[in-house]
C-alpha cells in the first residue's frame, strides 16, 4: 500500500503546477465561457475555410468551360481576319527590306504553334497543379491542432503522476465534435461522501483537496474554500492559452481566406489569358509578345501551386511554435508575424515569377476597399453634419477649399513668373557687350544714348577748329551732329536761344564752349520717364476743379474723386411764404431727415459695389496669403540674382 504524501510533498507539487491549476471562481468562469465561445467559432470558421479552399478548386476549369470555349468559336473568324492582315503586313515588310525575314517568320511560325497546342499545354498544367496539391498533407484539421496545443488537461497529469506540466498526450480531444461537446468551465471531480466515482488518483486527490496560502515566508495548505449554496471551490479540469488559440485560429482564417481569394483570381485569370492569346497568337510579329504570354501563363500555374505550399508551411511554423520552449507571450508575438508574413507573401518569388505569391495584393485591395469604405462613411458622417449646422458651416468649408486653391494657383504662378524672369536674365546677361564698345566677337555692341551725346559733343567740339576737323585732327565726320556744328547731334537738345543753326556755320569759341558744357551737364533723356511725366500731367488737367469727368460720376468715383454735387439750385427767396414754410416743414419731418436723398443711379449703384467689393477680396485674408505664397515660390525659382 503507497504512503500518503507529506505536506511538504504536495507543496512542491503545487508549486511546480500552478501554472496549469487554476481555483474555480464565478469571474474566471464568465472570462472562460466568453473566450471559449469566441475561439471555437474560429475554429468553425477555419474548418469551413479549408473545405472551401477545395471548394475552389472546382473553378480550375474555367478556362476550359463551355461558356470560353463558345466565345473562342464565336470569334474565330475575326481572329483568322486578324492574323491574314498580319501576315499580309510581314509580306510587305520583307518585300520593302524592313526588319529580318528570319525572325518575322520565327515569329509566324511560334504563333501557329501557340494557337494550335495552347488548350492542350493549359489542361496538362492544370492537371499538374492539382496533382502536386493532393501530394502536399491536408491542413483539415489546422484548427483542432491548434485547439489541441493549447489546452492541458489535468486528468492526463495526474495519470502521469504529477511528472511534467506538459503531459505526453496534453488531451482527449481527437475531433471538432470533441471541441463543440469540451465545458472550458468544468471543475476536476473529487468523488462525493457516499459515491467515489472520480477519475483521480489518491495522490490527485490529495493534491487537489489543499490550495496554497503564504503565513509569513512560507506557504501553508489550507482547504479551499466552501460555498452553502453554491459549489465549493475547487480546481479547473482544463488549463488553457485563450489568447494563443485566439491569434492562431484568427491567423490561420486570413491566411486561408486571402489564399482563395488569390486562387480564385489566377483562376479567372487562366480564361482571360486565354482568350487573349487564342485572339493574338498569330499577329505577333517579332514574337516577342507571343513570349511574354507564354512565360505569363506558366508563372501562373506556379504561383497557384506555391500558394498551396504556403498554406502547408504555415502550419508547420505554427505547430513549431506551438511546441517551442518559449514563454506565451513569445508565442504570440511569433504567432502574429509569422501570419502576417504568409499574408504579405515572399518578396522572392514575386521577384522570380512576377506575380505576388500572393496574399500581398489581395490583403492590400481589402485594406484599400476597408478604408474605402470607411471614407465613404465619413464623408456621410461630415455631410449630415453640414446640413445640420446649415449654410455658415459650408460657407466656411468653402472659403477654405477656395484658399486652398487661391494658394495653389499662387505657387504655381509664382514658380512660372520666376522661372521666366531667370531665363530672360540669363539670355541678357549672355547677349549684352560692354557698353559702346563691341560685344563678344568683335561684333559692335549697342550705342547707349549717353555715347551718342557724347559723339555729338565731340562733333560740337571739333567744329571749333578752323579746318573742320575733329578734337584729335581727324577729318571732319559726315553725320549732322559734324556737319551742323554740334548743337544738332543724336541725343542733344538745343537750348532756346541757341545760334546754331546746322548750315555749316562758325559759332564763336566763348560759344561753342558755353554749348559744350550745357550738352556735358544735361542727362540723357528717358522715354519711359518722359511718358509718365505726361500721363501724370494729364491726370493733373483731369483733377483740376471745374474739370470735364468724362463717364460722370460712375468715373469720377472710379477715378477716386468726389462726385459732383448735380442737385439743381433756385432761389428761395422768389418762393411764396406759404411753399417757403411747407419746404421748412417737410424739411424738419423725421420721413425727410431719416433717409438722405439719393443721387446715384442705378448704374453708379452697381459701379461701387463692384469696387467695393474687389477691395474687400484684394484685402481679404486669404488673398494675402496667396500674394505670399506667390512671391515665396517666384523668389524660389528665380534664384540669386547675380
Amino acid at each position: 500500500m503507497r504512503t500518503p504524501l507529506t505536506d511538504e510533498q504536495i507543496i512542491d507539487i503545487l508549486l511546480r503546477f500552478s501554472d496549469v491549476l487554476g481555483l474555480t471562481s464565478w469571474w474566471s468562469a464568465i472570462f472562460r465561457a466568453s473566450m471559449w465561445a469566441v475561439n471555437k467559432g474560429l475554429a468553425v470558421v477555419v474548418e469551413a475555410l479549408n473545405t472551401g479552399l477545395d471548394q475552389a478548386f472546382k473553378l480550375f476549369r474555367f478556362f476550359e468551360s463551355d461558356g470560353i470555349e463558345n466565345f473562342l468559336t464565336l470569334y474565330m473568324p475575326i481572329f483568322f481576319a486578324l492574323a491574314g492582315a498580319a501576315i499580309v503586313y510581314m509580306g510587305f515588310q520583307i518585300m520593302r527590306n524592313n526588319g529580318e525575314p528570319s525572325k518575322m517568320v520565327s515569329a509566324l511560325l511560334i504563333g501557329i504553334t501557340l494557337f494550335v497546342v495552347l488548350p492542350w499545354g493549359m489542361t496538362q498544367m492544370k492537371e499538374l497543379v492539382i496533382a502536386g496539391k493532393g501530394i502536399l498533407p491536408t491542413s483539415q484539421n489546422q484548427s483542432i491542432s491548434i485547439i489541441q496545443s493549447n489546452i492541458t488537461d489535468v486528468y492526463q497529469i495526474d495519470k502521469e503522476g504529477w511528472i511534467s506540466v506538459s503531459p505526453t498526450k496534453m488531451n482527449d480531444i481527437s475531433g471538432m465534435q470533441d471541441i463543440k461537446m469540451l465545458d472550458i468551465t468544468e471543475s476536476v471531480d473529487m468523488g462525493s461522501f457516499f459515491f467515489d466515482d472520480s477519475p483521480l488518483s489518491d495522490d490527485g486527490k490529495q493534491i487537489l483537496a489543499k490550495k496554497l496560502t503564504k503565513i509569513g515566508n512560507k506557504y501553508e495548505l489550507v482547504k479551499p474554500s466552501s460555498h452553502f449554496f453554491t459549489e465549493d471551490q475547487t480546481y479547473y479540469r482544463y488549463s488553457w492559452h485563450p489568447f494563443l488559440m485566439l491569434f492562431g485560429l484568427l491567423g490561420k482564417a486570413l491566411v486561408v481566406f486571402f489564399t482563395i481569394m488569390k486562387v480564385i483570381q489566377l483562376m479567372v485569370e487562366l480564361g482571360v489569358l486565354k482568350i487573349f492569346t487564342t485572339a493574338t497568337a498569330m499577329t505577333d510579329i517579332d514574337g516577342q509578345r507571343n513570349k511574354k504570354l507564354i512565360m505569363k501563363i506558366r508563372n501562373t500555374f506556379l504561383v497557384l501551386y506555391i500558394a498551396i505550399a504556403l498554406l502547408f508551411i504555415y502550419d508547420l511554423a505554427i505547430a513549431f511554435i506551438n511546441t517551442s520552449e518559449v514563454n506565451a507571450v513569445m508565442k504570440a508575438v511569433a504567432i502574429l508575424v509569422v501570419s502576417i508574413y504568409f499574408m504579405d507573401g515572399p518578396n522572392f518569388i514575386e521577384e522570380l515569377l512576377g506575380i505576388d505569391a500572393g496574399l500581398k495584393s489581395m490583403s492590400q485591395s481589402v485594406i484599400a476597399a476597408t478604408m474605402g469604405a470607411r471614407g465613404a462613411v465619413d464623408a456621410t458622417k461630415g455631410a449630415a453634419n453640414m446640413a445640420k449646422k446649415g449654410a455658415s458651416t459650408a460657407f466656411n468649408m468653402t472659403r477654405k477649399g477656395a484658399g486652398g486653391l487661391f494658394k495653389t494657383g499662387a505657387a504655381g504662378k509664382g514658380a512660372l513668373d520666376g522661372f521666366m524672369e531667370r531665363q530672360r536674365a540669363k539670355k541678357a546677361s549672355e547677349g549684352a557687350g560692354s557698353p559702346g564698345g563691341s560685344g563678344a566677337g568683335g561684333v559692335p555692341g549697342p550705342t547707349s544714348p549717353t555715347d551718342a551725346n557724347a559723339q555729338g559733343s565731340s562733333g560740337a567740339a571739333g567744329s571749333e577748329s578752323p579746318s573742320g576737323a575733329g578734337a584729335n585732327g581727324s577729318p571732319p565726320s559726315t553725320t549732322s551732329g559734324a556737319s551742323g556744328g554740334g548743337a544738332t547731334g543724336a541725343g542733344i537738345t538745343p537750348r532756346p536761344g541757341s545760334t546754331s543753326t546746322g548750315s555749316g556755320s562758325k559759332p564763336t569759341g566763348a560759344a561753342t564752349r558755353k554749348q559744350t558744357q550745357n550738352v556735358q551737364a544735361k542727362p540723357p533723356v528717358n522715354p519711359a520717364k518722359q511718358q509718365q511725366k505726361q500721363a501724370a500731367q494729364q491726370l493733373a488737367e483731369k483733377q483740376k476743379p471745374g474739370a470735364p469727368k468724362p463717364g460722370g460720376q460712375a468715373a469720377a468715383k472710379l477715378n477716386g474723386q468726389k462726385p459732383q454735387d448735380v442737385t439743381p439750385t433756385f432761389n428761395e427767396a422768389s418762393l411764396p411764404k406759404a411753399a417757403t414754410s411747407a419746404k421748412a416743414a417737410m424739411e424738419a419731418s423725421p420721413a425727410f431727415t431719416g433717409r438722405k436723398p439719393d443721387k446715384e443711379s442705378v448704374g453708379e449703384k452697381m459701379v461701387g459695389a463692384y469696387a467695393n467689393t474687389t477691395q474687400k477680396m484684394y484685402d481679404s485674408k486669404p488673398m494675402q496669403e496667396a500674394r505670399k505664397v506667390y512671391d515665396v515660390s517666384k523668389n524660389t525659382t528665380r534664384g540669386k540674382e547675380k
